[in-house]
């Protein structure tokens, strides 16, 4: 396994924080941070391949992370550790969420409330419900379809067996 570490990042803008030296900050108990893991291209087991985009690769690695010349392969998760060492999930930044210990896909439920079920335009985000430990429920804007009739409480029903409750 990567050896992996917590560094704080912005929660308004998901920036990692860096202090005044350049380099990351890493994160206290208690604190969340975005997971982070050593990249050495020397050894087999440390190495990061990337995708077959570019790009995308270079969009999951940040360098002078915790020494000059360094890098790390950011893998997308928010967590938190406690004092004795235990890590737990908290979220994942992008365009899902955890829901019942799956991801999910904005996106995919965006395409599941539209053109069909009467929304004209959606967007889906996760909100987090005081007393869960994640995000638990999907929270779509929307904008129903000209001359329907749609309520989003008919949209919530024909939805049902698409979406995992």
């Amino acid at each position: 396994m990567h050896p992996v570490r917590l560094i704080r990042v912005d929660d308004k803008t998901g920036e990692v924080v860096r202090s005044q030296s350049g380099l990351c900050i890493a994160c206290n108990p208690g604190e969340s941070g975005a997971m982070v893991s050593t990249i050495r291209k020397n050894n087999p087991l440390l190495q990061f391949e990337g995708y077959l985009n570019q790009s995308e690769t270079n969009k999951k690695i940040i360098r002078d992370v915790f020494s000059k010349g360094d890098s790390c392969f950011v893998s997308g998760d928010l967590l938190y550790w406690d004092r004795l060492g235990y890590v737990y999930f908290k979220d994942r930044t992008g365009d899902t969420f955890r829901w019942k210990g799956e991801n999910v896909s904005t996106t995919e439920v965006e395409a599941i409330l539209h053109p069909e079920r009467g929304v004209a335009d959606a967007t889906v985000y996760g909100v987090t419900v005081p007393g869960m430990l994640m995000v638990a429920k999907v929270a779509p804007e929307w904008l129903p379809s000209s001359g329907t009739t749609t309520t989003k409480q008919m949209t919530t029903n024909s939805s049902r067996g698409w979406v995992a409750a």
